[in-house]
């Protein structure tokens, strides 16, 4: 009995497959098993047995998408071949919605102090009030493993009561995120803080954030 077994039939581009070849026989001796991982005829790797029972495993990674039929052949002591095959569906990754999310919290947020300045999340020049709600900003697809670098600027506005500043302090964060809405994956966070202190009329700060894409 010959069996051809793969650890999964629909892998990814890049992902390695294993396959598992199997033979046994009360009479025969078997002395190779071989491989074509891709069906187009040339045997990719060959191991040799000289036993009646023989499990050979084999691994392969597929650079590219598409439909392959792999072939395997068992030959035994008298050049007779038992051959099996199986069909690999090859994808390629998602390529996931990577976005930036802007969260502030101030004593005095609500009233619209706690805000970033310039790109991504504004124009240049323009600034943006972030609420309780914060503010979210798409960075495009990006395939899995690209590296991310995101930098804003953040600004905090005096809060005036009749002739009174308050003092209060805003603490700002900028986080990445990978996948579609409910799904998200965070993989960056960075954080900054500005404080009145001396009642100045405006602070700022910034954040980098960098990660990968999960």
């Amino acid at each position: 009995m010959v069996t051809l077994a793969a650890s999964t039939t629909s892998p990814t581009t890049g992902d390695p497959v294993t396959f598992t070849v199997t033979a046994h026989s009360p009479d025969e001796v078997f002395k190779s098993v071989s491989i074509d991982f891709t069906g187009d005829g040339t045997v990719d790797e060959i191991q040799f047995f000289d036993q009646t029972s023989v499990a050979a495993t084999f691994s392969h990674a597929y650079l590219s998408a598409g439909a392959f039929t792999v072939r395997a052949e068992v030959k035994d002591v008298n050049s007779a071949v038992v051959s099996r095959s199986l069909l690999l569906i090859v994808s390629a990754p998602a390529i996931p919605p990577v976005s930036f999310r802007l969260n502030a919290d101030g004593s005095a947020g609500d009233s619209g102090v706690c805000g970033a300045s310039g790109p991504p999340a504004a124009c240049a020049g323009c600034s943006l009030t972030i609420g309780a709600a914060g503010r979210t900003g798409s960075l495009g697809a990006m395939p899995h493993g690209t590296p991310v670098s995101v930098t804003q600027a953040f600004e905090q506005e005096s809060f005036v009561t009749g002739s009174t500043t308050t003092r209060y302090a805003c603490g700002f964060s900028l986080d990445l995120y990978a996948g579609p809405p409910g799904n998200e994956v965070l993989f960056g966070h960075g954080a900054c803080t500005t404080d009145s202190g001396a009642n100045p009329e405006r602070l700022t700060c910034g954040i980098t954030t960098n990660g990968v894409v999960p």
